[in-house]
């Protein structure tokens, strides 16, 4: 391991959960860590503050020795304190710990208690697929039988049994590769990318994944990667019923795995349930599943992961955007408890975003202005949340009538928009079409305003549906009508691409 800093250890530290430090002073009272208490001042120097000031630290700690490798033991020790807690003690660990045994017993040239301990590890890694360690698992009866035991008692039958399992084995192992490389090519893709840069990548990995074939391998790893990646795809290309059904198949089959392994995917399968609520084809279909969200009992709420619980944050606030509930909505975010940080910063962004959509939409738009420059000059900011956040504000400062500041951010957000290739044509017709505004006295304002909303339609309706997107984050085709006809702005957002197509056609 690198050298241990007083951050690194500070970011561990304020990493555990009240229960984990806990257990964490009991384990130091178990090994006698607490015998030289200097390491328990500096775990609860390190607890305390916020920040670290390594000034203050150096001050605090100066009469004591060897404090960097204080800090180094420390640190290992509160690891160690957290593989012995239930939590974290999971198959894939049990099965490293014990190979790690075997090959000390291995070593010792203790070859029966080998052979024990191989066999046991072989059984608890075939019963929960784990495919990453079966081929070493197979490498060592291999090992084992071809070094010491020269096959003995070993029959023909049993011979080809292990021929064939190391070599299916690898052959699982592939194409479960396969789809997590393309998962991650994907994601690497999406780095700061709109999916409307993105919709010719995610065809070209369709196509050459071919047809569906339900659990064509026999393993459960490889068909979940298969349907998370499927899902994913889907969802990027917006074939929102695609991608739904996909994370069906991924839901029902998570659920119909036997006890002994179901535990091991509890999270994806409640991360499938998130998918199914997020990607749901109509609001509808969307509100009983947000139901049955809220009634998963209080245990199981271990699996949820920050990811899903910001995904249907993000998911709920969009049905009261995309109906018009936006008393619910203020009521919803008022006893909203979010983290100041996310481990997955753009779905944060995300909903940071659409919580200052439901203050616009209360008309609290002090309130709007604050969120959106919140993360708009956070350092960790995600260019998507970034451009629709940027727009939303053009939109505020417009009905506000704060025309000398609306000027300048709309110079400053086109050189920005440029410069990082996400000045769309969309973004283009909006801002010149705010400057022509600006500049027109008010009683102007409508008939250039209707003349945008017949050019926004044509404009519409010659693109492709992925490439609609931006009216998921905001529907500028109802807010035209909301200045034209001062008939109140009900829909703030589309709930799917297939309703836009619906409206503009009717």
């Amino acid at each position: 391991m690198s050298r241990i800093t007083v951050f690194k250890l500070h970011d561990l530290i304020k990493s555990l959960k009240k229960e984990e430090k806990r257990s964490f002073k009991l384990f130091t009272k178990r090994y006698n860590l607490n015998g030289d208490s200097v390491y328990l001042k500096v775990f609860d120097y390190l607890d305390k503050v916020k920040t670290i000031d390594l000034d203050k630290f150096k001050k605090k700690f100066k009469e004591t020795k060897g404090i960097s490798a204080i800090q180094t033991y420390l640190y290992q020790q509160i690891l160690k304190s957290l593989r012995n807690q239930e939590a974290y003690r999971n198959v894939d660990l049990i099965l490293m710990e014990g190979l790690a045994e075997l090959e000390v017993l291995f070593s010792k040239n203790l070859l029966d208690v080998s052979k024990e301990k191989l066999l046991e590890l072989q059984k608890i890694a075939e019963e929960h697929h784990k495919i990453l360690l079966l081929p070493l698992i197979y490498e060592w009866w291999f090992k084992l039988e071809n070094t010491r035991f020269k096959y003995d008692n070993v029959s023909q039958e049993l011979f080809e049994e292990y021929k064939q399992k190391y070599n299916n084995t690898f052959l699982i192992l592939k194409e479960y590769a396969n789809y997590r490389i393309e998962l991650g090519q994907m994601v690497f893709a999406i780095n700061g990318k709109y999916s409307r840069q993105l919709f010719d990548v995610a065809q070209g990995i369709i196509a050459n994944l071919g047809p569906y074939q339900p659990n064509s391998m026999g393993s459960v790893p490889t068909e979940i990667a298969s349907l998370q990646l499927r899902a994913f795809l889907a969802a990027i290309t917006r074939n929102r019923e695609e991608a739904e059904r996909y994370q069906r198949y991924l839901y029902n089959f998570t659920k119909t795995l036997s006890t002994a392994i179901s535990k091991d995917y509890k999270r994806i399968q409640y991360q499938a349930l998130g998918s199914l609520i997020i990607n749901a084809p109509t609001v509808d279909i969307a509100i009983p599943l947000l139901e049955a969200y809220d009634r998963i009992e209080a245990g199981e709420r271990k699996y949820l992961t920050n990811t899903t619980f910001l995904s249907i944050v993000s998911t709920q606030i969009q049905v009261y955007l995309s109906t018009g509930d936006f008393k619910k909505s203020e009521a919803y975010i008022n006893a909203l408890k979010l983290e100041k940080e996310y481990p997955n910063h753009t779905i944060y962004c995300i909903v940071q975003y659409q919580l200052a959509l439901c203050q616009y939409a209360n008309k609290n738009y002090d309130q709007a202005l604050q969120i959106l420059d919140g993360f708009l000059f956070s350092k960790r900011s995600h260019e998507r949340s970034n451009s629709y956040g940027m727009m939303l504000k053009i939109i505020i400062l417009y009905e506000q009538g704060e025309y000398l500041m609306l000027s300048s951010l709309m110079n400053n957000t086109r050189r920005s928009f440029k410069r990082k290739g996400t000045l769309f044509e969309f973004e283009k017709m909006l801002i010149s079409l705010m400057n022509r505004l600006i500049r027109l006295p008010q009683s102007e304002h409508q008939a250039n305003l209707r003349a945008f909303k017949d050019k926004l339609k044509a404009f519409l309706m010659s693109l492709p549906n992925y490439q609609k997107e931006f009216l998921l984050y905001f529907n500028y085709w109802g807010w035209l009508d909301y200045l034209i006809t001062k008939q109140p702005f009900k829909k703030l957002c589309y709930w799917s691409l297939e309703s836009i197509e619906n409206e503009l056609l009717e």
